[in-house]
């Protein structure tokens, strides 16, 4: 068995190509692969004492030096079946990192629905505690009654259409506006009071000339 020269900080983790020699700070002999164990009897004494996962690796051999992998010598016999044994070894390492990493992210995706639920919790808590829902009916109807007067239409209802910055252009889409009805709809308690303003519902303007079916049935 060749000797193989290795710094200090790597005497517990021996490179496994048995054929080449590497000149470093101290010179160590192994017999690699007498115990079928030896690895994992080196390998249990380093690894973490803690995780955050709980998942720890089992498989962690060296790599194959750089000044090998750079050069042009063949591996021995001996090393294809030790590299084959740890290549397999390490396949199946994969595969745990595969399976940790999808828990993992079953595990984030669950937290992150919690914590989104515990926001929207959070957010209907302050809407609760809104000093808006303190003002009177009196007091809301009469923003409704600014809300409304000040819209884009002045209208309680306008149905028109929208021409863009050229009127006189065939194309242009329906338009509605209904501030009253929006303000209805934000909660039961704001449709009482809506349907109570009986002035923010008065209003209706209509534009029937682009209209292609015929309203004056209606209007009469």
């Amino acid at each position: 068995m060749t000797s193989i020269a290795l710094d200090t900080a790597l005497s517990l983790k021996p490179f496994i190509l048995t054929d080449t020699a590497l000149t470093m700070s101290n010179t160590f002999d192994y017999t690699f692969f007498d115990d079928p164990n030896w690895f994992n009897n080196i390998n249990n004494d380093l690894l973490p004492c803690s995780n955050a996962s709980g998942f720890l690796s089992s498989c962690s051999y060296p790599p194959v030096p750089t000044s090998i992998l750079r050069s042009n010598c063949a591996p021995s016999q001996t090393d294809v079946t030790q590299t084959n044994a740890i290549l397999q070894e390490e396949q199946q390492e994969l595969q745990r990192y595969d399976e940790e990493i999808r828990r993992s992210r079953l595990v984030l995706e669950s937290l992150e629905a919690e914590r989104d639920l515990l926001d929207r919790k959070m957010q209907e808590r302050r809407s609760w505690l809104a000093p808006i829902r303190r003002l009177s009916k009196e007091v809301l109807g009469k923003i409704f009654a600014v809300t409304v007067g000040l819209s884009e239409s002045d209208f309680s209802l306008a149905i028109g259409y929208d021409y863009g910055d050229d009127e006189s252009d065939d194309e242009y889409s329906s338009s509605v506006q209904a501030p009253a009805l929006a303000l209805s709809q934000v909660s039961s308690h704001w449709r009482n009071v809506a349907c109570e303003q009986r002035s923010i519902w008065s209003s209706i303007h209509l534009e029937l000339h682009k209209m292609e079916a015929d309203f004056t049935g209606c209007i009469d």
